[in-house]
């Protein structure tokens, strides 16, 4: 997120989208994991429900909104304006 700030990049948006919905899917597939082992790890499978309920998913789709897009192409297309 930090890269994204500071660079103003497309590309570097699409790689911090790219990183959060496969953390989505980790955190997703350890729950499950998780939940197959039984009781015994049970806060393990809360705590990991509440990090991909609470921050991962909601973290993922504010960065997947398009006008992130567009506020970085506005970036591109002055930096391209004022180099002409």
């Amino acid at each position: 997120m930090f890269g994204v700030a500071t660079r103003k990049s497309l590309r570097a948006l699409f790689w911090l989208r790219v990183i959060l919905w496969v953390a989505v899917v980790k955190i997703f597939v350890v729950q499950l994991w998780l939940l197959a082992k039984g009781d015994t790890a049970l806060f393990s499978y809360v705590r990991a429900m509440l990090i991909n309920e609470l921050i991962a998913i909601p973290l993922a789709v504010y960065w997947s909104r398009s006008v992130h897009a567009s506020y970085m192409a506005s970036f591109t297309g002055s930096f391209r304006s004022s180099a002409d």
